[in-house]
């Protein structure tokens, strides 16, 4: 199965999105990813969460990129850009919650969302981009695939999901090429 290339999600349909990324958000804590919440973690919580966020969607200081199951009529992956807002940082951009539902792994979804995120990210005027994932995570791996630098890890940073242990997170940046804006 082939799945649409990531969409840039505008604005007014945020609010009608937050139910499937709220199911996807959810699938993602229950896969034992560490994403800030502990099991249970159902989907009001996580639409609480989504909802917090509208007015910086709205204004344009996150952009959500979405890959959608039209069959399923479902986001079965996201990922955000956080424009940096100081003005001595207008050149700067965070990557957060990238999601992919456990069940649509291993396809590049990930990949895919990262190089789309990257590239809106050029168009904007970014050109460093931050993140920080949990160490040695499958996402770890993938950043460091894609060229970004690890300037550093933080042991015991996290609770994962289940409780059942503490992470370390390790934190990235990668310098964008101007040039392709």
């Amino acid at each position: 199965m082939t799945l649409p290339q990531p969409t840039l999600l505008p604005p007014a349909f945020f609010a009608p999105t937050i139910p499937s990324l709220s199911r996807l958000f959810s699938a993602c804590v229950h896969g034992n990813a560490s994403l800030n919440f502990f099991i249970p973690f159902p989907p009001s919580e996580a639409t609480e969460w989504w909802t917090a966020l509208a007015p910086e969607v709205e204004s344009g200081k996150r952009q959500l990129l979405v890959v959608k199951d039209e069959r399923r009529e479902e986001v079965v992956g996201c990922v955000m850009l956080v424009r940096e807002t100081k003005k001595n940082a207008s050149h700067r951009g965070a990557v957060e919650k990238l999601l992919v539902l456990p069940e649509y792994r291993r396809r590049g979804i990930a990949r895919q969302l990262m190089t789309a995120l990257e590239r809106l990210a050029q168009q904007g005027g970014t050109t460093l981009l931050i993140l920080d994932t949990e160490s040695q995570s499958d996402a770890e791996t993938l950043y460091v695939a894609l060229g970004y630098t690890k300037l550093g890890e933080i042991p015991n940073f996290a609770w994962k999901p289940d409780g059942s242990s503490m992470s370390p997170c390790s934190y990235f940046y990668k310098t964008l090429d101007a040039s392709e804006n």
